[in-house]
C-alpha cells in the first residue's frame, strides 16, 4: 500500500502530487522480479540490480556519492519479518519523491528497492530530466504530512516550493493500492 499527498503552493500556485510506497504483491510486482532474475529488465536498472546481488555492500560512483544505500536504522526483527513476508531476496520498485540539488524541482521516481539476509538496500540519487544534475536526493515522507500551524486555516508541511521556496499546503492525502 502506497500513499499520496497533494500539495499546493498558496504563494505562487505550484501542485504537485508526491507519491510514496506500492502495491502489494501483484502480478506486476512478480512479472518485475522475474525480468530482474533472468536479467531482462531495463539495461540501466538491471546493473543495479546486479551489483547488489553481487555484492550486497554500499558502492559510490566516481564523485564519492553513495548511489545504493542500506536501510542502517532496520532492526534485525523487521528485517527478520521483511525476509518472510517477502521471500528474500526480493526487489521492488516503490515510488519515492526526490529533489533535484540544482533546480530544486520535485521528481516522481520508482526507487529499486532490494531486501536480502544482509539487509534493505535502496537507491539513493537519480538524474534530474530538467537540469540533467545526477544530483536528485530523495525527500522523505515526514516532509509531505499535514501538520497544523497556529494562524492558519489549511495544513502545511515541512515541504517548501520548489519556484519560490514558501511552504507547501497539504489539500488532500490518502492511501492507493
Amino acid at each position: 500500500m502506497g500513499k499520496f499527498y497533494d500539495v499546493k503552493c498558496t504563494h505562487c500556485g505550484y501542485t504537485f502530487r508526491a507519491k510514496y510506497g506500492g502495491g502489494r504483491a501483484n502480478d506486476d510486482s512478480l512479472a518485475l522480479k522475474r525480468k530482474f532474475e533472468e536479467g531482462k529488465a531495463e539495461k540501466g536498472l538491471q546493473g543495479i540490480y546486479d551489483s547488489l546481488r553481487k555484492t550486497v555492500t554500499e558502492r559510490e560512483d566516481r564523485h564519492n556519492r553513495e548511489f545504493v544505500t542500506q536501510d542502517k536504522n532496520q532492526t534485525d526483527e523487521e528485517l527478520q519479518e521483511a525476509l518472510l513476508m517477502f521471500k528474500a531476496p526480493w526487489v521492488s520498485d516503490p515510488w519515492y519523491v526526490y529533489e533535484c540539488a540544482e533546480c530544486k524541482k520535485f521528481l516522481l521516481r520508482k526507487r529499486i528497492k532490494l531486501i536480502c539476509d544482509k539487509g534493505t538496500f535502496e537507491e539513493q540519487y537519480v538524474k534530474c530530466p530538467e537540469c540533467r544534475n545526477p544530483d536528485a536526493a530523495p525527500v522523505d515522507e515526514e516532509d509531505f504530512r499535514p501538520r497544523k500551524l497556529e494562524n492558519t486555516d489549511g495544513s502545511m508541511c515541512d515541504a517548501q516550493c520548489p519556484k519560490c521556496n514558501e511552504t507547501l499546503a497539504v489539500l488532500t492525502w490518502g492511501f492507493w493500492d
